[in-house]
């Protein structure tokens, strides 16, 4: 069985983000959501898992979020549970991740907000008048709970793209001495128009490049030295990670083998259930299969076997972060960059 989850669990959102790889489905009238008791089934039949990402569509147009949350903390206990949000709605932030913290006490809350640019940069890639001023309302919401609740943590997500490009390092020098968050995530745009999503701009390359060096840096001096050993050793994993990423970019090659299918897993709103997001064949449906059926069957076995015989190789953060972690090599490698600083 898998143990990392990745979960759509809307298609609806109030933005249309230029670098979207969901937007050809955002708002589809045509696409209804697997219902509150229908995810709830899917997380009887996973058990345990180590980390459960929600996603969307904006995850908070659900008025059942919390009970998602419930669902899965009751029934596989995810060491994490991290869903990422645009923001655009302060108080039900606010009062939906306050309750998400307070049910979920023994798994770490990550609530992550998207941000792309300083304020008129990121508007425009959101298409979203008052977003920015919205996002910082919406951090500071949930930073006012975390007194409360030791489990809560704060990120901010950006995606590096030709758009944003040039204001990376301003953009995370903001970040840092005005929103404060736990962390930070710079991930690279995927091209959605090619399978192998591994094709990037050379300079928006070189600049993600540069921004990640920078952020590495201003964690060694501020973090690191008073963080946990478990923290500095998940450092020294996204280093590696970020670097891998860069390398598949530049050099467009295969480097470690992809455990998508074998211990991730993706499921769509619609109840898809993929190896990988990037892969658009579903290995089945849950409004017609049991989770189990699907998983342990003949085209899933095939599919995951394919993946890593065949090497297949990408870009993408979450299939890159959970083939780390269960590759001894480079999980060693990743300690001992963790360690080091």
């Amino acid at each position: 069985m898998p143990l990392q989850l990745v979960l759509f669990v809307t298609s609806r959102c109030n933005m249309r983000c230029d670098h979207c790889f969901y937007l050809d489905e955002i708002n589809d009238s045509s696409r209804t959501e697997l219902s509150l008791d229908q995810i709830e089934s899917l997380a009887k039949e996973l058990g345990g898992l180590h980390w459960i990402a929600l996603s969307g569509g904006e995850p908070y147009l659900r008025k059942d979020l919390v009970e998602i949350f419930k669902a899965f903390y009751k029934y596989s206990r995810p060491n994490i549970m991290s869903h990422v949000t645009n923001g655009y709605y302060p108080d039900r932030i606010s009062e939906m991740t306050r309750k998400m913290a307070e049910a979920c006490p023994k798994s770490k809350n990550l609530v992550i907000f998207s941000l792309d640019g300083l304020k008129e940069t990121h508007e425009q890639i959101r298409h979203s008048p008052g977003s920015f001023e919205k996002v910082r309302e919406s951090i500071e919401s949930v930073q006012k709970h975390q007194s409360d609740y030791p489990n809560l943590e704060t990120g901010v997500v950006i995606t590096a793209q030709e758009n944003n490009r040039e204001e990376l390092i301003p953009l995370i020098e903001y970040i840092e001495s005005k929103l404060i968050p736990d962390g930070i995530y710079i991930n690279l745009q995927r091209d959605h128009t090619q399978p192998s999503n591994v094709l990037v701009d050379p300079l928006t390359l070189k600049n993600y490049q540069e921004a990640v060096a920078f952020y590495e840096d201003l964690r060694n001096k501020k973090h690191l030295k008073k963080s946990k050993i478990l923290d500095r050793l998940l450092d020294g994993k996204n280093k590696l990670q970020k670097r891998m990423i860069a390398k598949i970019a530049e050099e467009n090659s295969y480097q470690l083998p992809c455990l998508a299918g074998k211990v991730s897993v993706v499921v769509d709103e619609l109840g898809n259930v993929y190896a990988c997001e990037l892969l658009k064949d579903p290995m089945g449906n849950l409004t017609n299969q049991s989770f189990k059926e699907i998983w342990f069957g003949e085209k899933s076995v095939s599919l995951s076997n394919s993946i890593t015989e065949n090497k297949c190789y990408c870009t993408h953060e979450c299939a890159m972060s959970s083939s780390l972690l269960f590759n001894p090599p480079k999980l060693l490698h990743s300690m001992v960059a963790g360690m080091l600083g």
